[in-house]
């Protein structure tokens, strides 16, 4: 999943559903994703209510949950790999996804069962 350059996350809470195309980045074997605005965004909020979304890439979709990411020293990880990965080809949007409101935001993708 992290391989690919953005996925789509589709997130339902309470009778309301947002999708949005983020960038993510594997560390430790886990995927996360952040918002480049900060917690305002309606995404973000809408993630942090639901705790779960699902997620798309190419036409397959899988469930996960969306858990904040707290390890020590995570993200100086994360932010490194978004460096790697995106920085190059896009440095604009990688400076929003470094900035300290965004490194609030991080969320880890977990497996889910279901749909």
């Amino acid at each position: 999943m992290a391989h690919s350059r953005e996925i789509s996350l589709h997130i339902r809470h309470a009778g309301a559903s947002v999708s949005r195309t983020v960038w993510c980045v594997e560390v430790g074997g886990s995927v996360y994703v952040r918002s480049a605005f900060g917690p305002g965004s309606l995404w973000y909020r809408m993630a942090r209510l639901a705790g779960t979304a699902r997620v798309e890439i190419d036409g397959t979709a899988w469930p996960v949950r969306l858990e904040p990411a707290s390890e020590p020293g995570l993200d100086d990880r994360i932010s490194e790999a978004y460096r790697a990965k995106y920085e190059r080809a896009w440095p604009g949007p990688v400076r929003s996804l470094l900035s300290a409101e965004a490194v609030g935001t991080t969320l880890r993708l977990a497996p889910r069962a279901g749909t």
